[in-house]
């Protein structure tokens, strides 16, 4: 059985439920999330399968408006990128 899921609500938000008992306001679950530019995704790929012989996709193609907010020109805004995250928990 899980103890932690994740499930969308009718807001767009996302919620927590847990099957173990938990305080109110106790630190359940933290994800994080970094955009890398290609060449460095690339990097993190090959270190990853260097260390420990996994094979990752990890490309993803971000929209452009979310890349360039503010609408300014930029010479990049056409290669991928990637994200890479991390989660960590303290149900066990």
């Amino acid at each position: 059985m899980k103890k932690l899921n994740g499930d969308k609500d009718r807001s767009k938000d996302y919620d927590l439920r847990t099957s173990l008992n938990a305080l109110h306001e106790t630190f359940v679950y933290q994800y994080m999330e970094e955009l890398l530019r290609s060449d460095r995704e690339h990097e993190r790929v090959q270190f990853m399968y260097d260390k420990h012989k996994t094979s990752l996709d990890l490309t993803k193609q971000v929209d452009k408006e979310l890349i360039n907010e503010d609408n300014e020109e930029d010479d990049d805004d056409n290669e991928p990128y990637a994200t890479d995250g991390d989660s960590s928990s303290n149900l066990r």
